[in-house]
């Protein structure tokens, strides 16, 4: 979505509407979060004169809720993501909500089917053969455990490595490209370069540790599987 890449402060929830598992889906909620200004001027020039009507829904200051047609999606082999990962991982698979940030799609799915992982592999290959090579990437194939939500990822992480690594994240030191590094955020701090380091150091550690921790090789059984792909959508 080139308006989170031309926006950088813009986010933006897709949560696709599904009747019933016979049913496609062809209507989304779109959540815009950031400037109600900016967003309403989108809505009303660009996204209106390239997609047509829309139907608000709620807004108030730093979000816009509109409901819109899966049309806006990007499609593989003529189909929208949904019809292709219903007909390859089951009408039982379920989209989480995709979060769109700096014009790429975070898309993450979930297969109850034991046999999830060699189904997503399929669901890969269709994806490759069709698909530029640097439009879209696999972040993780993993088992799916419900009860892991109930603890926070970020539990381990001490307050002050949380202030740090939130302050980072809001001044873009980890956007494409960089849009702050050490030195500003030890001047935004007060702190030297090194205890900034050192804060994100540890608290990138931890996070990544609590992410990969259920991370499994190809070929396993799971009981419930789920997969996060990234995909640069050109809209």
């Amino acid at each position: 979505m080139r308006f989170t890449r031309d926006n950088p402060e813009q986010r933006v929830i897709i949560s696709l509407l599904r009747g019933s598992t016979r049913e496609i889906g062809e209507r989304a909620i779109y959540t815009f979060l950031g400037p109600r200004n900016l967003t309403r001027q989108f809505l009303l020039g660009e996204f209106t004169k390239r997609y047509g009507t829309f139907q608000p829904l709620a807004e108030a200051e730093g979000y816009v809720s509109v409901e819109v047609s899966t049309h806006l999606l990007p499609t593989i082999q003529g189909k929208t993501p949904n019809e292709v990962t219903f007909e390859v991982l089951g009408p039982d698979a379920v989209f989480l909500p995709i979060l769109v940030v700096n014009g790429w799609l975070h898309i993450r799915v979930l297969s109850a089917n034991a046999q999830g992982g060699a189904r997503f592999e399929k669901f890969l290959d269709i994806m490759r053969n069709h698909m530029q090579p640097d439009a879209f990437d696999v972040y993780s194939v993993r088992e799916y455990k419900p009860e892991a939500r109930l603890h926070e990822a970020t539990q381990d992480i001490t307050p002050r490595q949380q202030e740090v690594m939130e302050a980072a994240y809001e001044m873009g030191y980890w956007d494409e490209p960089r849009r702050c590094n050490l030195d500003d955020i030890a001047r935004h701090f007060g702190v030297s370069k090194a205890a900034v380091h050192k804060s994100l150091s540890a608290g990138e550690r931890k996070v990544m540790a609590t992410f990969f921790a259920d991370t499994f090789g190809k070929g396993k059984k799971r009981a419930a599987t789920q997969m996060l792909i990234e995909h640069r959508g050109g809209r």
